[in-house]
Protein backbone atom coordinates (compact mmCIF):
# COMPACT_ATOMS: atom_id res chain seq x y z
CA UNK A 1 0.00 0.00 0.00
CA UNK A 2 1.36 3.43 -1.10
CA UNK A 3 2.18 5.86 1.82
CA UNK A 4 1.04 9.37 2.02
CA UNK A 5 3.58 11.03 0.43
CA UNK A 6 4.51 8.02 -2.11
CA UNK A 7 0.57 8.44 -3.07
CA UNK A 8 0.89 12.01 -3.51
CA UNK A 9 3.92 11.76 -6.28
CA UNK A 10 2.64 9.21 -7.50
CA UNK A 11 -0.68 11.27 -8.30
CA UNK A 12 1.52 14.53 -9.73
CA UNK A 13 3.65 11.67 -11.68
CA UNK A 14 0.14 10.85 -13.47
CA UNK A 15 -0.87 14.41 -14.18
CA UNK A 16 2.75 15.18 -16.31
CA UNK A 17 3.43 13.57 -19.97
CA UNK A 18 5.83 11.84 -21.07
CA UNK A 19 9.47 13.18 -20.84
CA UNK A 20 10.47 12.83 -24.73
CA UNK A 21 7.94 15.05 -26.22
CA UNK A 22 9.10 18.17 -23.62
CA UNK A 23 12.68 18.42 -23.48
CA UNK A 24 13.19 21.39 -23.15
CA UNK A 25 16.91 21.73 -24.81
CA UNK A 26 16.23 20.02 -28.46
CA UNK A 27 17.36 22.95 -30.10
CA UNK A 28 14.14 23.68 -31.77
CA UNK A 29 14.96 27.12 -34.28
CA UNK A 30 12.20 29.10 -35.92
CA UNK A 31 12.19 31.51 -39.13
CA UNK A 32 10.51 33.77 -40.97
CA UNK A 33 8.95 32.36 -44.69
CA UNK A 34 10.98 35.40 -47.01
CA UNK A 35 13.67 32.94 -49.15
CA UNK A 36 12.70 30.44 -51.29
CA UNK A 37 14.02 27.51 -49.19
CA UNK A 38 11.72 28.45 -46.26
CA UNK A 39 9.05 28.99 -48.56
CA UNK A 40 9.65 25.48 -49.76
CA UNK A 41 9.65 24.44 -46.45
CA UNK A 42 6.61 25.61 -45.43
CA UNK A 43 4.72 24.30 -48.25
CA UNK A 44 6.03 20.83 -48.24
CA UNK A 45 5.66 20.29 -43.97
CA UNK A 46 2.17 21.79 -45.10
CA UNK A 47 1.50 18.99 -47.77
CA UNK A 48 3.04 15.71 -45.61
CA UNK A 49 1.17 16.94 -42.59
CA UNK A 50 -2.59 17.29 -44.64
CA UNK A 51 -2.19 14.96 -47.56
CA UNK A 52 -2.22 11.65 -45.53
CA UNK A 53 -5.98 12.67 -44.10
CA UNK A 54 -6.67 14.04 -47.81
CA UNK A 55 -6.95 17.86 -46.97
CA UNK A 56 -4.50 18.20 -49.83
CA UNK A 57 -4.83 17.34 -52.88
CA UNK A 58 -2.32 15.02 -54.55
CA UNK A 59 0.84 17.14 -56.10
CA UNK A 60 4.34 16.18 -58.21
CA UNK A 61 5.67 18.55 -56.32
CA UNK A 62 4.86 17.46 -53.07
CA UNK A 63 3.61 21.26 -52.28
CA UNK A 64 0.83 22.47 -50.76
CA UNK A 65 -0.14 26.45 -50.99
CA UNK A 66 -3.08 28.56 -51.92
CA UNK A 67 -4.22 32.18 -53.39
CA UNK A 68 -3.51 33.40 -49.65
CA UNK A 69 0.44 32.78 -49.57
CA UNK A 70 0.58 35.09 -52.65
CA UNK A 71 -1.57 37.95 -51.83
CA UNK A 72 0.96 40.05 -49.89
CA UNK A 73 -1.38 39.93 -46.10
CA UNK A 74 0.11 36.64 -45.29
CA UNK A 75 3.40 35.72 -43.54
CA UNK A 76 4.27 32.09 -42.44
CA UNK A 77 7.23 31.06 -40.51
CA UNK A 78 8.64 27.30 -39.56
CA UNK A 79 10.03 25.77 -36.71
CA UNK A 80 13.06 23.13 -37.38
CA UNK A 81 14.82 20.34 -35.26
CA UNK A 82 18.55 19.39 -36.04
CA UNK A 83 18.15 21.40 -39.78
CA UNK A 84 14.84 19.86 -40.91
CA UNK A 85 11.27 21.32 -40.81
CA UNK A 86 9.20 20.18 -38.57
CA UNK A 87 5.95 22.31 -38.21
CA UNK A 88 4.70 25.77 -39.63
CA UNK A 89 1.85 27.78 -39.39
CA UNK A 90 0.19 31.01 -41.07
CA UNK A 91 -0.65 34.60 -40.07
CA UNK A 92 -3.22 36.22 -42.86
CA UNK A 93 -3.88 40.35 -41.76
CA UNK A 94 -6.38 42.43 -43.38
CA UNK A 95 -5.41 45.90 -44.79
CA UNK A 96 -5.40 48.75 -42.23
CA UNK A 97 -8.29 50.28 -44.55
CA UNK A 98 -11.50 48.38 -44.87
CA UNK A 99 -10.89 49.28 -48.68
CA UNK A 100 -9.39 46.18 -49.10
CA UNK A 101 -11.98 43.21 -49.51
CA UNK A 102 -11.93 40.56 -46.73
CA UNK A 103 -12.54 37.55 -48.97
CA UNK A 104 -8.87 38.31 -50.54
CA UNK A 105 -7.11 38.64 -46.93
CA UNK A 106 -8.45 36.38 -44.17
CA UNK A 107 -9.27 32.79 -45.41
CA UNK A 108 -12.28 32.45 -43.00
CA UNK A 109 -14.56 35.26 -44.20
CA UNK A 110 -15.82 32.50 -46.66
CA UNK A 111 -17.38 31.41 -43.87
CA UNK A 112 -18.09 34.14 -41.29
CA UNK A 113 -18.25 37.29 -43.59
CA UNK A 114 -20.71 38.99 -42.03
CA UNK A 115 -19.54 38.67 -38.55
CA UNK A 116 -15.92 39.64 -39.43
CA UNK A 117 -18.00 43.13 -41.06
CA UNK A 118 -19.33 43.69 -37.42
CA UNK A 119 -16.29 43.04 -35.84
CA UNK A 120 -14.84 45.95 -37.80
CA UNK A 121 -17.25 48.21 -37.01
CA UNK A 122 -17.22 47.50 -33.63
CA UNK A 123 -13.26 48.39 -33.91
CA UNK A 124 -13.95 51.44 -35.46
CA UNK A 125 -16.43 52.41 -33.13
CA UNK A 126 -14.13 52.26 -30.47
CA UNK A 127 -11.61 54.13 -32.15
CA UNK A 128 -9.67 51.20 -33.20
CA UNK A 129 -8.12 50.50 -36.56
CA UNK A 130 -10.20 47.69 -38.42
CA UNK A 131 -7.20 45.47 -38.91
CA UNK A 132 -8.16 41.78 -37.90
CA UNK A 133 -5.67 38.46 -38.56
CA UNK A 134 -6.14 35.07 -38.98
CA UNK A 135 -3.92 32.14 -37.92
CA UNK A 136 -4.15 29.24 -40.05
CA UNK A 137 -2.67 26.54 -42.16
CA UNK A 138 -0.67 25.46 -38.46
CA UNK A 139 0.82 21.87 -39.71
CA UNK A 140 3.21 19.36 -38.49
CA UNK A 141 4.97 16.77 -40.21
CA UNK A 142 2.94 13.09 -39.43
CA UNK A 143 5.20 11.94 -36.96
CA UNK A 144 5.50 15.49 -34.69
CA UNK A 145 0.74 15.38 -34.49
CA UNK A 146 1.00 14.58 -31.07
CA UNK A 147 4.27 16.66 -29.41
CA UNK A 148 2.15 19.53 -27.88
CA UNK A 149 5.74 21.02 -27.50
CA UNK A 150 6.01 21.96 -31.05
CA UNK A 151 2.53 23.42 -30.98
CA UNK A 152 3.51 25.70 -28.30
CA UNK A 153 6.54 26.91 -29.93
CA UNK A 154 4.43 27.85 -33.26
CA UNK A 155 2.54 30.48 -31.02
CA UNK A 156 5.49 31.39 -28.94
CA UNK A 157 6.72 32.83 -32.56
CA UNK A 158 3.72 33.56 -33.86
CA UNK A 159 3.06 36.46 -31.49
CA UNK A 160 6.06 38.43 -33.64
CA UNK A 161 3.94 38.13 -36.53
CA UNK A 162 1.06 39.03 -34.79
CA UNK A 163 2.44 42.14 -33.39
CA UNK A 164 3.97 42.94 -36.68
CA UNK A 165 0.65 42.90 -38.39
CA UNK A 166 -0.92 45.57 -35.76
CA UNK A 167 -4.09 43.88 -35.80
CA UNK A 168 -6.65 44.51 -32.96
CA UNK A 169 -8.29 40.79 -33.11
CA UNK A 170 -5.90 37.86 -33.86
CA UNK A 171 -8.82 35.30 -35.06
CA UNK A 172 -8.95 31.44 -35.64
CA UNK A 173 -11.63 28.91 -37.32
CA UNK A 174 -11.69 26.34 -35.36
CA UNK A 175 -12.82 22.83 -35.66
CA UNK A 176 -14.61 21.73 -31.77
CA UNK A 177 -12.21 19.17 -30.27
CA UNK A 178 -9.48 22.58 -30.18
CA UNK A 179 -11.33 24.79 -28.37
CA UNK A 180 -10.18 23.81 -25.30
CA UNK A 181 -6.60 24.42 -26.17
CA UNK A 182 -7.17 27.79 -27.61
CA UNK A 183 -9.20 28.75 -24.78
CA UNK A 184 -6.08 28.41 -22.95
CA UNK A 185 -3.58 30.51 -24.98
CA UNK A 186 -6.13 33.14 -24.31
CA UNK A 187 -8.60 32.93 -27.30
CA UNK A 188 -13.00 33.57 -26.76
CA UNK A 189 -15.63 32.00 -28.82
CA UNK A 190 -17.41 34.84 -30.35
CA UNK A 191 -19.39 32.52 -33.03
CA UNK A 192 -20.43 29.51 -31.78
CA UNK A 193 -19.62 26.00 -34.01
CA UNK A 194 -21.38 26.14 -37.30
CA UNK A 195 -21.18 23.23 -39.68
CA UNK A 196 -19.64 23.91 -43.35
CA UNK A 197 -20.88 21.59 -45.56
CA UNK A 198 -17.83 22.28 -47.90
CA UNK A 199 -15.76 21.19 -45.21
CA UNK A 200 -17.96 18.30 -44.08
CA UNK A 201 -17.10 20.16 -40.42
CA UNK A 202 -18.46 22.43 -38.11
CA UNK A 203 -16.43 24.98 -37.40
CA UNK A 204 -16.04 27.94 -34.50
CA UNK A 205 -14.39 31.08 -34.84
CA UNK A 206 -12.75 32.30 -31.80
CA UNK A 207 -10.75 35.70 -31.10
CA UNK A 208 -8.15 37.22 -28.91
CA UNK A 209 -7.51 40.68 -28.31
CA UNK A 210 -4.29 42.57 -29.05
CA UNK A 211 -4.50 43.30 -24.86
CA UNK A 212 -4.72 39.58 -24.35
CA UNK A 213 -2.17 38.21 -26.30
CA UNK A 214 0.10 37.94 -23.31
CA UNK A 215 -1.76 35.04 -22.12
CA UNK A 216 0.03 32.89 -24.89
CA UNK A 217 3.58 34.10 -23.49
CA UNK A 218 2.59 33.47 -19.41
CA UNK A 219 0.77 30.18 -20.69
CA UNK A 220 4.54 29.60 -21.90
CA UNK A 221 6.11 30.33 -19.06
CA UNK A 222 3.97 28.29 -16.51
CA UNK A 223 4.33 25.32 -19.05
CA UNK A 224 8.18 26.11 -18.36
CA UNK A 225 8.05 27.02 -14.92
CA UNK A 226 9.94 30.39 -16.30
CA UNK A 227 10.46 32.90 -13.86
CA UNK A 228 9.82 35.70 -16.00
CA UNK A 229 7.26 37.12 -18.92
CA UNK A 230 8.47 38.05 -22.18
CA UNK A 231 5.52 40.53 -22.18
CA UNK A 232 4.00 39.56 -25.43
CA UNK A 233 2.75 43.32 -25.75
CA UNK A 234 6.32 44.24 -26.46
CA UNK A 235 8.65 43.58 -29.33
CA UNK A 236 11.75 42.33 -28.30
CA UNK A 237 15.70 42.01 -29.40
CA UNK A 238 14.41 37.62 -30.29
CA UNK A 239 11.15 39.46 -32.42
CA UNK A 240 13.26 41.88 -34.79
CA UNK A 241 16.01 38.92 -35.69
CA UNK A 242 13.28 36.81 -36.54
CA UNK A 243 11.51 38.93 -38.54
CA UNK A 244 14.21 40.21 -39.98
CA UNK A 245 14.77 36.63 -41.53
CA UNK A 246 17.50 35.00 -38.82
CA UNK A 247 17.14 31.99 -37.69
CA UNK A 248 16.42 32.33 -33.98
CA UNK A 249 16.02 29.72 -30.94
CA UNK A 250 11.91 28.74 -30.04
CA UNK A 251 12.54 28.73 -26.14
CA UNK A 252 15.79 30.78 -25.48
CA UNK A 253 17.54 29.73 -22.16
CA UNK A 254 18.03 32.29 -20.20
CA UNK A 255 20.91 32.06 -16.83
CA UNK A 256 18.34 33.21 -14.84
CA UNK A 257 15.96 30.75 -15.78
CA UNK A 258 18.54 27.90 -15.44
CA UNK A 259 16.21 24.66 -13.48
CA UNK A 260 17.06 21.85 -13.02
CA UNK A 261 16.80 19.50 -16.21
CA UNK A 262 14.42 16.72 -14.41
CA UNK A 263 12.12 20.09 -13.46
CA UNK A 264 12.45 21.26 -17.03
CA UNK A 265 11.43 18.09 -18.64
CA UNK A 266 8.25 17.80 -16.47
CA UNK A 267 5.14 19.48 -18.30
CA UNK A 268 1.45 19.19 -16.55
CA UNK A 269 -0.63 16.96 -19.05
CA UNK A 270 -3.61 18.67 -18.12
CA UNK A 271 -2.62 22.07 -20.00
CA UNK A 272 -2.54 20.44 -22.96
CA UNK A 273 -5.34 18.10 -22.84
Amino acid sequence: MLTSAAAQNALQASDYAARPSWLCDRGLTAKVVCTETTRFDSYRTRYLSYRPHGYAPEREDGLFHDSFDSGGYSRSLVIYEAGRAIATIRLCSSGPEKSVGLQDTIPCAETFGPELLKLQEALIAEGRSPRIAEVNRLAKVPEMQSDNLITVGLFQMLKYLALASEAELVLVAIRFPHIKFYRRLGFEIIEAPRFVSRYNTSLALMACQRKDFGRIEHQVDFLFRRKRSLHWADMDDLGTRFLNGEEVPVFPVHKSMAMDCDERNAVPRALIN
